[in-house]
């Protein structure tokens, strides 16, 4: 019986193969060596060849000056040089404290403002706006102040259809019904901003350091009344011996401060602030010399002079140059 044909190769042929086979061996053994030189020469190289002695210590991610736990079994796969990963804290809302703006016109500037008091203040503050519907509508073609609204960053809640603000009077007349402190409970805390009012990233101080005092505002200079000003406009329904709504409220918490009698009564105990407290909040009317205060309302109606100063230690007064509510 005739054995089966094999395939048969020249020697030339078969000694090309090898030296081919070989070059590519040598080709693929270079690749590695030169991966992991550079590997070792950039601190990559696997924790496994890496000797006790040669291990660097990395502190792990710190998040809110929490350090987050590793993992107990790190030392048994070798991860003992690994950082872990901090996940992202959600961030709770204040439920006794909000920031509360009233302003029913499209104002140029009421956007920035808003979005500059959300930034300021803090991720946990809740910031209310009080407009109209129409002005709503115009104001939400801003894509960033949709997405915060979107975001339960910024709540828009509309005004009682019959209100006009068409003077001093009618503001106060507002701030002093029931309506606004009703529809802000159970809020305990509020801060009353305007678009002619400011606070300034560079401050080292925050709204939180003044909570414990239950009015608090820039001081008044003695030539236009007293008490703290609130950025707000007259009252109506004040007493006539009073003509803007934050002296009158003043007038009110002093009031109760001392009467005893009528504070043991009510269960209250009034916590107002002194003037150089006060000045650290904010400045209007008064200037204090050297002072960086936490913010300013109508700088440039009332410190014209000093412009240059507030301006390099707070920009952001230039979001509100010309603002005010009836000049």
């Amino acid at each position: 019986m005739t054995a089966p044909l094999l395939p048969m190769h020249s020697t030339s042929l078969n000694n090309s193969i090898t030296r081919g086979a070989a070059i590519k061996c040598l080709g693929a053994l270079l690749a590695i060596w030169a991966i992991t030189a550079w590997l070792q020469f950039s601190g990559h190289s696997s924790p496994s060849a890496i000797s006790p002695a040669e291990n660097v210590e990395i502190s792990p991610t710190v998040l809110d000056g929490v350090v987050p736990e590793t993992s107990s079994h790190t030392e048994d796969l070798g991860l003992e040089n690994a950082v872990p990963f901090a996940a992202p804290v959600s961030v709770k809302k204040h439920t006794d404290r909000v920031a509360v703006i009233v302003e029913d016109r499209p104002l140029g500037n009421l956007i920035p403002v808003i979005l500059h008091f959300h930034s300021v203040l803090g991720p946990e503050w809740p910031v209310i706006l009080y407009t109209s519907e129409p002005t709503s509508e115009t104001l939400l073609r801003s894509a960033p102040l949709s997405r915060a609204v979107a975001a339960s960053d910024i709540e828009i809640r509309h005004l009682p259809a019959d209100t006009v603000f068409n003077s001093h009077a009618s503001v106060s007349v507002f701030l002093t019904s029931p309506f606004l402190w009703t529809d802000l409970a159970p809020y305990a805390k509020i801060l009353l901003f305007q678009a002619d009012s400011i606070i300034c990233s560079a401050s080292a101080a925050r709204v939180d350091d003044f909570l414990d005092y239950d009015l608090v505002g820039a001081p008044i200079d003695a030539r236009f009344g007293s008490g703290f000003n609130g950025g707000l406009s007259a009252a109506a329904d004040a007493p006539r011996e009073w003509r803007f709504e934050d002296q009158w409220f003043f007038a009110r918490m002093r009031e109760l401060g001392q009467d005893v009698e009528l504070a043991g009564e009510l269960g209250v105990r009034v916590n107002l602030p002194d003037q150089e407290t006060a000045e650290r909040f904010a400045l209007e009317t008064i200037w204090v010399e050297g002072l960086r205060p936490l913010g300013f309302h109508q700088p440039h109606r009332w410190q014209k002079e000093h412009m240059d100063e507030i301006m390099n230690y707070c920009p952001e007064v230039g979001m509100i140059a010309g603002s005010s509510f009836f000049g």
